[in-house]
């Protein structure tokens, strides 16, 4: 039984993406696995935090605080983010530069981490939902310029292995079809954990 936090950055509106996460979430219950959710776009933090002071150790709200001790506590962490115009959200890219926030030398913050050195006992899967835009710049070269969450973000915090999952659009909640093969694609990810 592995311990999970899933953590997704959509918003009501966009129902794709929750029905996507609430697949996995469910198939990693049924695995028997421990599970703790974060969607923030529920959590009440300042985005502009780290334009403010970026290397200095500002106080995290209670929430973000929160979201650390359950990614702290996790073997295994899960991101939905949305892609638009090959580029994430930039609230999740504010979460992450504060909750991942170094020192001078590339280390986490010891008043962010407490004595954690790199977290390099856990793993990622980043489940990435593309517009059209996104969809078919990927299909021309393959490349993820959207990834730089993987490498620059949990890989280089000391993540022991991340893999991503690339999922087409649904140009419409009416393709059923299409909706229910990825549900029951993500909701198999869910039951193996990695």
């Amino acid at each position: 039984m592995a311990s999970i936090c899933i953590i997704k950055a959509y918003t009501p509106e966009e129902n794709f993406g929750l029905q996507l996460a609430d697949a996995y979430k469910k198939g990693a219950v049924e695995g028997g696995h421990k599970v703790h959710e974060v969607n923030i776009y529920d959590l009440n933090f300042d985005p502009f935090a780290y334009t403010y002071a970026p290397t200095n150790t500002v106080l995290l709200e209670p929430e973000m605080q929160e979201v650390i001790h359950d990614i702290l506590h996790a073997d295994h962490l899960v991101i939905f983010v949305p892609v638009y115009k090959r580029y994430v959200p930039s609230i999740l890219q504010s979460f992450f530069q504060q909750i991942f926030r170094t020192d001078n030398y590339g280390k986490p913050l010891p008043a962010i981490w407490g004595d954690t050195p790199f977290l390099h006992l856990k793993t990622a899967r980043i489940l990435s939902t593309l517009d059209t835009d996104s969809w078919l710049e990927f299909q021309k070269d393959r490349n993820a310029r959207f990834h730089p969450l993987k490498k620059s973000v949990l890989e280089f915090m000391g993540f022991q292995k991340v893999r991503t999952t690339t999922i087409p659009p649904a140009y419409d909640d009416g393709d059923v079809a299409y909706v229910k093969k990825w549900i029951g694609k993500v909701e198999a990810l869910g039951n193996h954990s990695f």
